[in-house]
């Protein structure tokens, strides 16, 4: 540093004092390059805004559904808890089932596999979902690609405490926003519909079989009871006899509850695998947008201007400094350039670094 320059004398003064410098030549150096950094945001604002518009408007559809309560799964998850089997949920899956089942790949896989209805050159035709989403190719790869972007249209979220679900589809045009996601509610009924069916099979099979044996121990318990009054027509005089014939009487009411619960148990589960009401109670129905979704392009490309305008100044101020040093040490910085070009020019030509040989 030269003494008795300007920069010299900001070095030695008081803090405040090259506070104010430095904030001055910050000032100085927008004030200096006001044009091109005008020139340089509006530019980079225009082209983003530009873009932005040209971009096609997105339209979602979003419906609200809530599952249904299973019938007789309280009275189920009692008597498999009494038989020591643990309670089980049966068909009543929590909100946040319904949401990861939405959004994944088994279910999306059928839902691009599966057709809609579109308007195509003013004829109405059946479509599959991926052709309505512009997927091109075919077979495995097509799906994987129809999966993925269903992923970044297909979103859904559940209320805890109420319960309610909701799923939004988002795409270029309305009535593909609305069918999909009618088509999306349709395959969520259809799984849990084959689940339950599934999980009443397994029931009425394991409470066929349990009440067939419950049906026996009773028939057992009953006949020592016959025996037992057979051949002790007087027990009530005898204290031992009396406890044995209560006992007896115990073990044939407790088998009569247990035949009764799983006889229940039963007809119920022979009544949900051939159910077919939906599980999913719809609480507003897809429908096609009256409004594309808002752009909120004023706010991002205010935002990118702001981003530019401080890239620009970084790039202006980080020149300036490298030129003001390097007119104080030109030397150095002439042999520091000197240097870059023949690495560059190692790095063009590799074989140089073991020969050691420049031409």
């Amino acid at each position: 540093m030269i003494a008795g320059s300007p920069d010299a004398e900001v070095a030695q003064s008081p803090p405040l004092r090259r506070e104010i410098h430095a904030a001055g030549l910050f000032v100085g150096t927008i004030l200096r390059h006001r044009y091109v950094l005008v020139r340089a945001t509006l530019l980079v604002g225009f082209v983003y805004g530009l873009i932005g518009v040209s971009l096609p408007r997105q339209w979602t559809s979003q419906a609200l559904v809530t599952p249904h309560a299973r019938r007789g799964a309280t009275a189920l998850g009692g008597l498999a808890a009494q038989l020591g089997l643990g309670e089980t949920q049966g068909s009543n899956q929590s909100p946040a089932f319904y949401v990861q089942l939405s959004t994944s790949d088994e279910l999306l896989g059928r839902l691009a596999e599966s057709e809609i209805s579109l308007n195509l050159k003013g004829e109405a035709g059946n479509v599959s979902v991926a052709e309505a989403l512009k997927i091109k190719g075919d077979g495995a790869l097509r799906r994987a690609d129809a999966i993925r972007r269903l992923k970044r249209i297909v979103s859904s979220s559940a209320n805890p405490r109420t319960s309610v679900i909701a799923i939004s589809v988002r795409s270029t045009n309305a009535e593909v926003s609305r069918q999909v996601a009618e088509r999306l509610l349709r395959l969520l009924d259809e799984f849990n519909q084959v689940t339950r069916a599934s999980q009443a099979r397994q029931e009425r099979i394991f409470t066929e079989r349990r009440s067939g044996d419950a049906k026996r121990e009773l028939s057992a318990a009953e006949e020592n009871l016959r025996i037992f009054l057979d051949r002790n027509r007087q027990y009530t005089t005898s204290p031992m006899l009396v406890l044995e014939n209560a006992r007896l009487e115990r073990e044939i009411t407790r088998l009569v509850g247990i035949y009764t619960m799983l006889t229940s148990a039963f007809e119920q589960a022979r009544i949900d695998e051939v159910r077919d009401t939906p599980v999913l109670a719809v609480l507003q129905p897809p429908r096609a947008p009256a409004r594309p979704d808002p752009r909120g392009l004023l706010a991002r490309t205010a935002f990118i201007m702001v981003v530019s305008f401080a890239t620009t100044l970084t790039v202006i101020v980080l020149s300036e400094q490298y030129r003001k040093v390097e007119s104080v040490e030109g030397d150095f910085w002439l042999g520091f350039r000197n240097l870059l070009r023949e690495v560059g020019a190692d790095l063009r030509r590799p074989w140089q670094l073991i020969t050691g040989n420049r031409k």
